[in-house]
């Protein structure tokens, strides 16, 4: 998965972490990019990189416009019906499911999950605290990232046999340790689990359910799962952030987080809907984009639907391993975009910065070649000190390893990520906006490194 795609995210992570480096000279001189810059700035992102494209479709006021650049392995040119993963995208439509239900009266926002689980199956409760729908919609049901009994078969693959038994077995044996509603964690758990119950709620599964009360409203033809029928042979390859093809995903029980796949003309189609609020399902678009709750520093929640409090920008994104996708529009509705590409790299600034041209742009970094002898000299343990940014927060341990002549960087208990060379002592992230600078001593082994990210620069010791 706002800080929230599927795959990456807490420091290193979230998709919401996007870049604080400006890419041109746009964002400094507050100018509005000119579709001619646009293209630029898409063209940046995928050159070098065979099979690499990127979809953009932006609406302003009565105009519609694409922009369409890569080739699918070099072999037929991306178009408005070429389909991608959204990633957790896909939960935005399930907070529209979950508000065209309430407005018909068959679920409400308040009500407990218990109520639409299977007999027999226990939720988890804070003393008194029952998690409602509501809880899960705005990221704040008290339930982790992800369920604790996540085992995938195929780690390429990793939601495709999550079913609902170890869903409900998850939900029958987990302990919350705070009240629900206390505090924004994005959970692609969380949003899963409303999914399944909404479902369980009309008796018919996600996938059928959710084309039925939302894709067949808005006309939304080419977007579906991984069975979508004739539109599925439009699905281009993902590439990972090394540029490598990667499996793509299914969904069983966690649907509602992330199952979704579309293209650039449905995608226009949802966004349009989405700023206009028209059509048979327009209300419930509306109630969904609401602010409800607080959901960090700078931004609130509304169902799923994140709104940036300076801006008011409404948004939302998402990622697979091999997939990026962004959804936004401006607070006022005059102007939108949708960005698609088949690859994990980060696209939400592109979104951010054409909606305000105030918000940089990342920059575009270009790896170098690196003696592979040298890697050696950075790999070790690494204490993050988190103090400026919370004083109680504990000090996360970030390794860094080498592997075939690559280095890579695990924060916590994240993943370890490949980082690249653009400097002598300094790397940076592909799958992220985010850079390491080693400080070395004279015999040039690194002492500590610089962890850049979000604005902040975090040092850390070598232990």
């Amino acid at each position: 998965m706002p800080n929230g795609d599927m795959t990456r995210r807490a420091w290193i992570a979230s998709a919401g972490a996007t870049g604080m480096i400006m890419e041109s000279g746009l964002a400094a001189l507050g100018q509005q990019p000119a579709p001619a810059d646009l293209a630029t700035i898409a063209q940046r992102r995928i050159d070098g990189v065979p099979g690499l494209g990127i979809a953009i479709g932006t609406i302003e006021g009565a105009k519609t416009e694409t922009l369409l650049r890569g080739e699918s392995d070099g072999a037929r040119p991306f178009d408005r019906e070429t389909v991608f993963e959204i990633g957790s995208v896909t939960k935005t439509f399930t907070a529209t499911l979950l508000a065209e239900m309430v407005a018909a009266h068959e679920v409400a926002v308040d009500d407990p999950i218990d109520k639409y689980l299977p007999s027999g199956v226990k939720a988890p409760t804070f003393g008194e605290h029952h998690i409602t729908l509501l809880d899960l919609a705005t990221q704040s049901s008290g339930l982790p990232r992800l369920p604790t009994n996540l085992a995938p078969r195929n780690p390429g693959d990793p939601y495709a046999d999550y079913t609902a038994a170890k869903l409900y077995e998850f939900l029958s044996s987990y302990a919350l340790t705070r009240a629900p509603g206390a505090l924004y964690e994005y959970s692609n758990l969380g949003v899963g689990l409303l999914g399944q119950l909404l479902a369980n709620r009309a008796g018919t599964p996600y996938p059928a359910l959710v084309t039925k009360r939302v894709l067949a409203p808005l006309g939304m033809r080419s977007t579906g799962a991984d069975n979508m029928g004739a539109a599925y042979s439009h699905l281009v390859p993902g590439h990972d952030a090394d540029g490598d093809r990667v499996h793509s995903w299914s969904f069983d029980a966690l649907a509602g987080a992330g199952m979704l796949r579309s293209s650039l003309a449905d995608m226009l189609k949802f966004l349009g809907a989405n700023m206009n609020g028209s059509g048979t399902i327009g209300e419930a678009m509306r109630s969904a984009q609401l602010p409800r709750r607080g959901a960090g520093t700078d931004e609130r929640i509304g169902l799923v639907w994140m709104t940036r409090s300076g801006s008011g920008i409404i948004w939302h994104n998402g990622a697979t391993f091999g997939f990026s996708a962004f959804v936004g529009f401006t607070g006022d509705r005059t102007r939108g975009i949708v960005i698609l590409a088949n690859s994990s790299d980060a696209i939400d600034d592109i979104g951010f910065h054409w909606l305000d041209p105030s918000f940089p742009l990342r920059h575009t970094y270009h790896a170098l070649a690196l003696d592979q002898k040298l890697l050696g000299r950075f790999t070790g343990r690494y204490l993050l000190d988190y103090s400026r940014i919370d004083p109680r927060a504990p000090s996360p341990e970030f390794a860094v390893t080498s592997k075939d002549g690559k280095l890579y960087a695990k924060l916590g208990d994240q993943p370890a990520f490949r980082i690249y060379p653009y400097a002598p002592n300094a790397f940076f992230y592909r799958i992220v906006d985010a850079q390491v600078t080693f400080t070395v001593d004279a015999n040039g082994n690194a002492t500590g490194l610089v962890l850049h990210q979000n604005g902040l620069d975090i040092p850390a010791k070598r232990v």
